[in-house]
């Protein structure tokens, strides 16, 4: 575990002022979505995103997300379509993120890009995370508060395991609501492309545009790079892990998704239910791979995920997790 150096703030007003300040100083801080806890730094400060690569051990390839407080402040900063900006006033605020062509002028740095000439955009809809981004005043750019191709952080507490002797400071804000990353997509002459399965699933997106949307599936390298997200192998745990497990060994964790006839160590839905499972997906997952690694287990075995809805983005991220 890291040695702790991050301050621990409260989600009051003043924890808020303080977090606000620390980033318009070019400092890092977590804070809570209601999709997973980000790492947050000015965007449009250089210096600042580097030491987030740095903290994190991320590519600089891999972009980020940019986020802020109002739809109205992403609409000055880049050019939306008519679908995006559907999209946006649907689901903003909210765990979607809407890759766009940057305006000239924007101030935002090319590194969060990975020098390309569009951005993610997010409003999320968590409270404190909202009157963070209003605080500083500008665009904050946040990927998830892990260690890079680590599994995901929805409580402070994985924030501080992975990275609390490499950032500023921790907006204690509880467990995310959602638990699993924002979809992200772009509107494309041809259709929706979603780069990344998230928390707004594709049936939701075309509910959205009455049906007619045609969903594209991803492309190739060069596209993908336009997107977090993206790596084969995400999202992983430091033990090997398997998906789809029926049957399972005694030198495995066992990992369950709604009833079974034989015990689980973990279960993400004893009810079968994908949203519960999404929301404890990374939680379930740290868990198992703390108990193999204290156990000596060599494996962790998923049970069968429904592959619907939001299901579809749970495989997509145990997937990720197995390399698989």
């Amino acid at each position: 575990m890291n040695r702790l150096t991050a301050r621990l703030l409260d989600i009051d007003d003043s924890g808020i002022r303080t977090a606000a300040g620390i980033i318009r100083e070019g400092g890092l801080v977590s804070f809570p979505t209601e999709t997973v806890y980000g790492l947050g730094a000015d965007a449009g400060n250089s210096r600042a995103l580097d030491r987030l690569f740095a903290a994190k051990g991320r590519p600089s390839t891999n972009p980020l997300i940019v986020h802020l407080a109002d739809a109205r402040e992403v609409f000055e900063l880049a050019e939306f379509d008519r679908v995006s900006q559907f999209l946006a006033d649907k689901f903003w605020p909210g765990p979607l993120t809407v890759i766009s062509r940057l305006k000239t002028g924007s101030g935002i740095s090319r590194k969060v890009s990975a020098g390309l000439e569009s951005v993610g955009f997010r409003v999320p809809s968590n409270e404190a995370a909202r009157k963070l981004l209003a605080a500083v005043g500008s665009p904050v750019a946040a990927p998830s508060a892990n260690l890079s191709n680590g599994i995901s952080p929805t409580e402070p507490e994985h924030v501080i395991k992975d990275l609390g002797g490499r950032i500023d400071a921790i907006l204690c804000g509880g467990s995310c609501s959602l638990g699993l990353e924002s979809t992200v997509l772009r509107s494309m002459p041809t259709g929706i492309r979603v780069f990344r399965l998230g928390a707004i699933s594709e049936e939701q997106i075309k509910a959205a545009l009455s049906g007619d949307a045609r969903i594209l599936s991803n492309g190739g390298s060069i596209e993908r790079n336009a997107s977090p997200g993206q790596l084969p192998i995400h999202y992983a745990p430091r033990t090997t892990m398997r998906r789809n497990a029926i049957k399972t060994r005694p030198d495995e964790v066992r990992v369950g998704f709604g009833s079974h006839e034989h015990p689980v160590h973990f279960n993400l839905s004893e009810a079968g239910n994908l949203d519960e499972a999404a929301m404890n997906l990374y939680s379930v997952l740290r868990a198992a791979d703390a108990l193999a690694q204290r156990a000596g287990m060599n494996c962790i075995a998923v049970s069968p995920v429904t592959n619907t809805g939001i299901g579809r983005a749970i495989n997509d991220r145990l997937a990720r997790a197995s390399g698989s």
